[in-house]
């Protein structure tokens, strides 16, 4: 069973654990501020743009785009063929959006590992027309793209193209695997009547040893927009963004910067090493990871390079909990915030927390983080986690149609 993965209260507060490497602690901008409003008025707030989100998300089950894609398959099927291997996977990853609106990285798949992707395009561009009467694909000649048009069964006539196709071999091939290609460009658009649907397209520029120096990934979809973006043009700095937006509003965004001197080789080097990176590395200095939905957004800034330093100058005998605390609060800042108006709800503090080990038989100690509001007051984890009833509701309601609209089983969300 597939399960939605997306669910606002659990992403935000699991976001914020988890990437809890941000950024080196840095003075606030001057028009960052603390916001007056009491903790109970946030935890309204933030429910509303969960709510907000669910709604934005109502549209994505209902889409003619997937029409479209099912009836091509079919006709695809009719004849024991199969689309082009860049279209299909193109599809694929369109597709991969129905059950959760997760950005992921898209790659060139073929079957046949003796003919390149470059090979494939150029001998099968066409524009390919489906004559239902003798039931084949018609064929008049182009040689800059490969698109497949045919009546729907609303009468419309819909088509699929493949454009502005165009990639680089790779310096590193394994025959094991085919001929290696790295897609520099390229542009999927489904059309009804006059109207484009979805549009995919591909952006790439490769180092020597084909890793990337720059990529990105834009779909639109009915309204819908995802964009993810890998720059490593500058090689001191490591940036990924993806957004997903609804009508120009987001709905979601995520993204991690890195400072340092970021070098594939020298990340594996430092890696491999028997104890783990050592505190004098050169690779990364700060990392600063955000997560936000709607208007409220999530900010982990975490200076590297100096608390690994500052953890190495702590004689061993002295490495006590309380001193990994207040290594950890003296080179972070963790903040959720109104993303409009860059006010901040409330503020991570990692502090000391106990428990007893009965199979030992003694107390433990383990950091732990809460966040702190403009009233002093704190709250950890659940405070997210519980609650938000009636979000989950408008969140099931959409499960619901996308498991009758699309054939999925996805599982309702349970309020705790």
């Amino acid at each position: 069973m597939k399960k939605i993965k997306w669910l606002f209260v659990a992403t935000l507060s699991a976001g914020l654990l988890i990437t809890s490497c941000g950024k080196e602690k840095e003075e606030e901008t001057p028009t960052e501020k603390e916001s007056t409003l009491k903790p109970e008025e946030h935890k309204s707030n933030i429910e509303s743009e969960g709510i907000a989100f669910v709604k934005n998300m109502d549209a994505a089950a209902n889409l003619q785009t997937y029409d479209v894609i099912t009836e091509f398959m079919d006709l695809m099927t009719s004849k024991d063929e199969s689309p082009l291997a860049p279209i299909n996977s193109a599809l694929n990853h369109i597709n991969s959006l129905k059950s959760a609106p997760n950005l992921k990285s898209f790659k060139l798949e073929s079957a046949d590992n003796q003919q390149s992707m470059s090979q494939m395009f150029n001998e099968n561009t066409g524009i390919y027309t489906w004559n239902p009467a003798s039931e084949e694909w018609v064929k008049k000649a182009s040689t800059t793209v490969i698109s497949y048009s045919f009546k729907t069964k609303s009468g419309s006539t819909a088509s699929i193209s493949l454009s502005n196709f165009s990639v680089i071999t790779g310096k590193n091939q394994d025959a094991s695997i085919g001929i290696a290609e790295l897609p520099t460009s390229l542009k999927l658009a489904i059309t009804l009547g006059t109207t484009e649907l979805c549009s995919f397209s591909v952006t790439g520029e490769y180092y020597d040893n084909d890793t990337p120096k720059y990529l990105q990934e834009v779909i639109t979809l009915e309204g819908f927009n995802f964009t993810s973006t890998l720059n490593l043009r500058d090689k001191t700095k490591f940036i990924l963004d993806n957004s997903f937006k609804y009508n120009s509003t987001i709905i979601f965004a995520n993204g991690l910067n890195i400072d340092g001197n970021i070098d594939y080789d020298a990340i594996i080097k430092e890696s491999e090493k028997k104890d783990g990176p050592s505190a004098d590395q050169n690779i990364v200095n700060s990392t600063n990871a955000y997560f936000q939905i709607g208007n409220i957004k999530a900010d982990a800034l975490f200076n590297v390079k100096a608390a690994m330093q500052a953890e190495k100058a702590i004689a061993e005998k002295d490495k006590t909990t309380q001193k990994q605390v207040d290594l950890l609060n003296a080179n972070t800042k963790l903040t959720i915030k109104y993303a409009d108006k860059n006010e901040i709800i409330a503020r991570g503090e990692f502090y000391v927390t106990e428990e007893y080990d009965y199979y030992d038989e003694v107390n433990t100690t383990s950091p732990a983080m809460r966040m702190v509001f403009t009233d002093k007051s704190a709250i950890d984890g659940d405070y997210f986690q519980n609650g938000f009833g009636d979000m989950i509701t408008e969140m099931n309601t959409i499960i619901t149609k996308m498991n009758k609209n699309y054939g999925l089983e996805l599982e309702p969300m349970e309020n705790k």
